[in-house]
């Protein structure tokens, strides 16, 4: 006779523990009593008692419940695990999911929440991280995006915000720099660009004010240098045209006063006619008050002048 050896199988229904035959079937016990249930588990003396939350039991005459494992949830009597829901995440023994907390994020099965990655946002329950939007940053972890700051920019998706490029400013909220206007000048993380200085001049998309070039003059907010006019002369650097002195003359784009010629008159102002001197007058006198022709242009002027040399 083919008998098993007898061994004991705490099932936890009988007083005196429930032994059982091993033979074609498992039969428990001499004593007719059953074996716990799935969904609970043997105490002790005998006691079945529903499967406690945080654990689960899924088989009959369980002595231990089952921790429930990260990433499930076991309510009171549960059999079978239940995956955490997707936008709460479950550790190990949980009971009821929590939800995903700001600057994370938790897919479905989540055991522990994941930090919301650079470039992205992740509000409360998030599921899946949200790409930062333009004109906003987004570092690691973030839950709300952050307005991107003065003299940076941010297009989709900023993690860190740029500096501002030279040539380029960006106000508050910028997603692609603009161009230096023209008249001003924009250095590296400008945030408003900065109005051009006289005596320099400053084209669309300028870093730094360049000097006025000699022979031009360059009040402030300057684009292009104008061309020095007639009567004024402009030296390198100009602002303000200066006045063709007595004993100069000053075409268009003077850069220095040109020496009247010997025999006429120059004037302060003098633009390009010389005056030729009146016969009783010779050069090297100072004339006063003295009404002339102006040569070529047939007119008459009562000026201080002086005779040229």
């Amino acid at each position: 006779m083919n008998l098993a050896v007898i061994i004991p199988y705490d099932n936890g229904n009988d007083i005196d523990n429930c032994f059982f035959f091993q033979l074609t079937n498992d039969i428990c016990g001499f004593l007719g009593k059953q074996a716990c249930e799935i969904g609970e588990y043997g105490k002790f003396h005998g006691i079945c008692v529903t499967c406690p939350a945080g654990r689960f039991c899924d088989v009959i005459a369980l002595v231990t419940p089952h921790v429930c494992p990260a990433g499930y949830y076991c309510p009171t009597g549960t059999v079978t695990p239940a995956v955490c829901p997707a936008g709460f995440y479950c550790p190990t023994g949980t009971v009821t999911p929590a939800v995903c907390p700001a600057g994370y994020y938790c897919p479905t099965g989540t055991g522990t929440p994941t930090v919301c990655p650079e470039g992205y946002y992740c509000p409360t329950g998030t599921v899946t991280p949200a790409v930062c939007p333009e004109g906003c940053y987004c570092p690691t972890g973030t839950a709300t995006p952050a307005v991107c700051p003065e003299g940076y920019y941010c297009p989709t998706g900023t993690g860190t915000p740029t500096v501002c490029p030279e040539g380029y400013y960006c106000p508050t909220g910028t997603v692609t720099p603009d161009a230096c206007p023209a008249g001003f000048y924009c250095p590296t993380g400008t945030l408003t660009p900065n109005v051009c200085p006289a005596s320099y001049y400053c084209p669309t998309g300028s870093i730094a004010p360049v000097s006025c070039p000699a022979g031009y003059y360059c009040p402030t907010g300057t684009s292009t240098p104008g061309f020095c006019p007639a009567g004024y002369y402009c030296p390198l650097g100009t602002g303000t045209p200066h006045v063709c002195p007595h004993g100069f003359y000053c075409p268009t784009g003077t850069v220095t006063g040109l020496p009247c010629v010997p025999g006429h008159l120059c004037p302060k102002g003098m633009l390009v006619s010389q005056f030729e001197v009146r016969k009783g007058f010779s050069y090297g006198d100072v004339l006063s008050d003295y009404r002339y022709i102006i040569r070529g242009l047939n007119a008459f002027a009562n000026v201080g002048l002086s005779v040229c040399q």
